[in-house]
């Protein structure tokens, strides 16, 4: 269903049909408020994090040890959680609570996923043996949530992704499998001590298999699960829980068919979903307060450049919408911006002398309306990381600092903004003196920038990658990764950066009898607790979720929500307006069917939403974005089958109720679409992005939802065939960018 990313090419396209102002639902794109701008991202290539200036760089933390990657990040009060394989970092410090408890709890190998943090916890999701699982760290106390029996007895699960509410509640999505053919999509609610599996995949009408892709929260406290599901082909799914009840939004036709809806959030009052349709061409959608789902047209530049797909959507808190995009038959990426109905597209790949491809991997703005775009480039011989700062559509390269041993091969792969404005950006590079992947994070603040060097506290690792980053409103960053150890087993881990100091906290050895384990995301609550998700192997894989509160690593095993599942995972985790937090992936029923699902945590309370449920007719079903709008409605997108087609899916869960959304006839109609990332914007539009088969060439898209109403997003000028829409964000001024993304 997802075409593995080889790719990319960079533009920047403010699109002049849809005006998207207000402030940001989205948690970890918006742009932060302060006189200086500062910039932290990890570093995945040297397992670190690293720090900029204006125009230099350099590396804050630096894994010389290759403890393993950076999955994702969070801040929760003034402390930095960052997890990976097997490790929590806190404030730049390896966390041995958490690394004790793993043990306790006989796991081994642990892939942490996503961290999010709240107040006085810190959620971590993750898998182990093949099933997933969910922590909570609060102070010194880590517990493993309980997952329901369909999750933790699953073969196979993994929660996608997690997202907190503003009521507390957290919200797992993922899928687990029944059995190796039969995925299914999930959510879980997690209220305190209370976890509640919402089963998504019996929301989908007719599903025969079903995955959970991405789940968010409007702030209305609505979740929104997006996935795909198989009913006899395979479609995308949108569903929104407003209380208890689940309804499926109505995709637009332009998302019928073979959609895969690849990343949602939450934004000016909507939820923003991004993806490819059946035609294999980007798209963009959003939906409106009425949820009705409506494409923004995007650009001929996308949809006349063949294979596309939209990967990522963000929402500014000047309600600018951004979507990432791959672009122009797998060469290039593209960064769209909707706003005030002014549309710019930018060529990035042309900075890259003799550069073969590009690829963009992750956007930022920051409050003075500039947007960071992180990356690499490709010269057939070697990779280059690179950091770019766009002002008024005008991109201009950073220098970067890279360790003595980074000889070559070089990547930067995401990047958040803080409030204070302090950037934070994440590479990686090949490490000729040992051989292996690492990965660092590099800090800027105002002119200064600083390397973050939390290798030395992984000393058993050999390769280390960061999967998602998060930033606190204290300014801490979290991230969520898993590393190699000596016995090339995953390890999950977050690590926290607290100004120059980096802390490691320990995921997988807080997972209960995980041989592997990997965090995949990481969010932060209103509370400021810290939460990531991902998925652990115990003998089968299974997603987990995991709260870090105060330094205590509380894990929740996600994969016991899914009855007879064989495999779960969580893709992404998201916090709600509500205090919930949301967690999305697919899991694998005892059929094998794919199911996509979105969960809510409250506590200890968790919800499960079977998003391959809501999906009529899908096979197999996977939510890969979520977004939570400001209205505390979740929006989630993912990707579908339907036995002949691949489809996106676009659901939204308000008030208890999961429901699809509407798709634009073009993705509907489509016989392959493909979805990457979802984000709602200020006044509450919806946008997401991936691609899809136009019936001649693959191209990227982008769909507005407002009001009921899907329809394509017109991209000017043509983006180049094979992309899609990776990122959707937008910065102070409102624009909204598009990062493309080939295949």
């Amino acid at each position: 269903m997802r075409k593995k990313l080889l790719l990319v090419f960079v533009f920047i396209l403010s699109l002049s049909v849809f005006g998207c102002n207000g402030s940001s639902g989205g948690s970890n794109n918006d742009p932060g408020a302060g006189d200086e701008t500062s910039v932290y991202a990890f570093d995945t290539t040297y397992a670190g994090i690293r720090f900029r200036t204006d125009n230099v760089s350099e590396m804050l933390m630096y894994n010389s040890n290759n403890y393993g990657k950076i999955n994702s990040l969070a801040t929760s009060g003034e402390d930095v959680y960052a997890v990976g394989e097997g490790a929590l970092w806190v404030n730049g410090v390896l966390d041995t609570n958490i690394e004790a408890a793993l043990a306790e709890h006989n796991v081994n190998s642990l892939y942490l996923l996503s961290v999010a943090a709240s107040e006085d916890k810190v959620y971590i999701t993750g898998t182990s043996g093949n099933r997933a699982l969910l922590i909570e760290i609060k102070g010194v106390e880590i517990t493993f949530f309980d997952l329901p029996t369909e999750i933790s007895e699953s073969g196979q699960s993994s929660v996608r992704s997690v997202v907190a509410g503003a009521d507390g509640k957290v919200y797992a999505a993922g899928t687990y499998y029944v059995n190796m053919f039969d995925p299914r999509a999930f959510l879980v609610e997690i209220d305190g001590n209370s976890t509640t599996l919402l089963n998504i995949h019996d929301e989908l009408s007719g599903a025969l298999t079903s995955r959970g892709y991405a789940v968010t929260v409007a702030s209305d406290g609505s979740v929104y699960m997006a996935g795909g599901y198989d009913d006899g082909s395979n479609k995308a799914f949108l569903l929104k829980r407003n209380g208890g009840a689940f309804s499926q939004l109505t995709l637009p036709a332009e998302l019928a068919g073979l959609t895969t809806i690849n990343a949602m959030t939450a934004g000016n009052g909507k939820i923003y979903l991004t993806g490819s349709d059946s035609t294999a061409t980007a798209f963009l959608a959003e939906i409106n307060s009425s949820d009705t789902v409506s494409m923004i047209i995007l650009p001929a530049a996308i949809t006349g450049s063949g294979i596309s797909s939209g990967n990522s959507v963000a929402v500014g808190n000047d309600g600018t919408v951004y979507a990432a995009i791959d672009n122009s038959g797998g060469n290039q990426a593209a960064l769209v911006t909707v706003t005030g109905g002014t549309a710019a597209f930018t060529d990035i790949h042309s900075l890259f002398t003799g550069a073969a491809y590009s690829h963009a991997n992750a956007a930022a703005a920051d409050s003075s309306g500039k947007v960071h775009i992180a990356g690499y480039h490709h010269d057939n011989f070697s990779s280059t990381a690179y950091l770019l700062e766009v002002s008024s559509g005008t991109p201009a390269s950073v220098a970067l600092e890279v360790p003595d041993n980074a000889l070559a091969n070089t990547y930067a792969y995401t990047m958040a903004v803080a409030d204070n404005g302090t950037v934070y950006m994440g590479i990686g590079y090949s490490d000729y003196s040992t051989s292996s992947a690492k990965a660092a994070i590099i800090r800027k603040s105002g002119s200064e920038t600083e390397l973050i060097d939390f290798s030395g506290q992984l000393t058993d690792a050999t390769d280390i990658y960061i999967r998602s980053l998060a930033v606190g409103d204290d300014g801490r960053v979290y991230a969520a990764a898993y590393y190699y150890d000596s016995s090339y087993d995953t390890k999950a881990f977050v690590a926290e950066i607290d100004g120059s100091t980096a802390a490691i906290i320990d995921i997988h050895s807080e997972i209960t009898g995980a041989a592997t384990s990997a965090a995949h995301s990481v969010t932060l609550d209103s509370d400021g607790k810290i939460y990531t998700a991902g998925q652990y192997d115990d003998g089968s894989n299974k997603a987990f979720i995991a709260e870090i509160d105060n330094g205590t690593v509380t894990v929740t095993d996600l994969h016991s929500e899914f009855t007879g599942a064989t495999f779960s995972r969580v893709n992404v985790i998201v916090a709600g307006t509500d205090g919930k937090i949301y967690a999305a992936g697919y899991y694998r029923d005892s059929s094998n069917t794919t199911r996509a699902f979105l969960m809510e945590i409250n506590g200890g309370a968790v919800t499960v939403f079977d998003l391959h449920d809501e999906i009529a007719g899908a096979e197999s079903s996977v939510v890969y974005s979520v977004a939570v709008g400001k209205n505390g409605k979740v929006y989630v997108t993912g990707d579908c089958y339907d036995g002949s087609n691949d489809k996106i899916f676009i659901a939204e869960l308000s008030g208890g109720t999961l429901s699809l959304l509407t798709q634009p006839d073009e993705i509907t109609g489509t016989d392959e679409a493909y979805t990457s990332s979802i984000n709602v914007s200020a006044d509450g539009k919806i946008y997401v992005g991936g691609t899809y088969y136009n019936g001649s060439i693959y191209q990227p898209y982008l769909i507005e939802i407002n009001g009921g109403t899907a329809q394509m997003a017109e991209l000017n000028p043509p983006a180049s065939p094979n992309d899609f829409v990776d990122i959707i964000t937008w910065d102070g001024s409102g624009d909204m960018y598009l990062m493309y993304v080939s295949f």
